[in-house]
């Protein structure tokens, strides 16, 4: 039996069609263009779980600064769950990297697996590579 915690709303509403998963919503605010519950409220909410695995996505990967993305909320949610997770994958496709957003997530240190598409270039890649962060293309 797994127990799934998250914040945002569409994926709770999937996995709660499977039989064998226990699906806790960390309440908060509700951001309607993604369907993520942000705020105070989730955020110590996720402080309360410590998980085996945490899957984050970003809207930037920089290779200095880490994943980032355009919301602070969503930015401190997701800061929470990475801080809590004892492994961080991070998901994201090529157009993500080496760009920008306004709030960082977390530092590369506190990621350990790297998920992008089959198009992200070995250049691309490299520095996830020589920071020993493994990485998956799929």
């Amino acid at each position: 039996r797994y127990a799934v915690v998250t914040n945002t709303v569409n994926v709770a509403m999937e996995l709660s069609q499977q039989k064998n998963i226990s699906v806790f919503v960390t309440g908060g605010y509700l951001r309607g263009d993604w369907f993520s519950l942000v705020g105070a409220t989730a955020t110590r909410a996720i402080r309360e779980f410590y998980l085996d695995k945490v899957f984050i996505g970003a809207n930037a990967v920089d290779p200095v600064q880490g994943p980032m993305c355009y919301n602070a909320e969503e930015a401190a949610v997701n800061r929470a769950m990475v801080n809590q997770a004892r492994k961080r994958i991070l998901v994201a496709d090529h157009t993500k990297f080496s760009t920008k957003a306004s709030h960082r997530i977390c530092s590369l240190k506190k990621i350990d697996v790297l998920v992008t598409d089959s198009e992200a270039t070995d250049e691309q890649i490299a520095p996830y590579l020589e920071r020993s962060i493994k990485v998956i293309r799929a």
